[in-house]
């Protein structure tokens, strides 16, 4: 009879270990789950961030396309298009950067004049920070320059 019980006793305590360990592999089981779940879903919303942000760039240069002019000298004259800028008979290649335009002299001569040009964009209006690699270039001026769409 106290075979029986110990064996009883036995039985009784192997269930609660088997649970026990049950619980322990499904809690580990779903911390995994979940970290993999969250790293994921971590990537997929840096993917659609850095997407959404080029995609904000892209439309940004899209809306720079177009004819600029000087309100107060209407021959100061800055032509954006798909794939140059050209200004006082200077062309040069060009990408956008943030709000930045690099720009990389192709006629009259290649690689003569390159850096970069910070501008705004304000419906119609554009507004570029020569710097020192454009001061004097664009039609003798330096500084920022408002142009406003043709």
């Amino acid at each position: 009879m106290k075979l029986i019980k110990n064996h009883t006793k036995l039985k009784k305590l192997s269930r609660h270990k088997f649970k026990n360990l049950c619980l322990a592999v499904l809690i580990v089981g779903m911390a995994l789950l979940f970290s993999a779940c969250k790293n994921s879903l971590g990537n997929v919303l840096y993917r659609n961030t850095a997407l959404s942000q080029s995609s904000d760039i892209a439309v940004n240069a899209d809306n720079l396309l177009g004819t600029w002019v000087s309100p107060d000298a209407d021959n100061q004259i800055l032509k954006i298009d798909s794939s140059e800028v050209t200004f006082n008979y200077r062309t040069f290649s060009y990408t956008v950067n943030g709000n930045e335009l690099e720009l990389y002299q192709t006629y009259p001569y290649q690689g003569g004049i390159e850096g970069s040009m910070p501008y705004e964009l304000d419906g119609d209006e554009l507004t570029i920070t020569l710097g020192s690699a454009f001061e004097g270039y664009f039609y003798g001026r330096s500084g920022t320059v408002v142009l406003v769409r043709k």
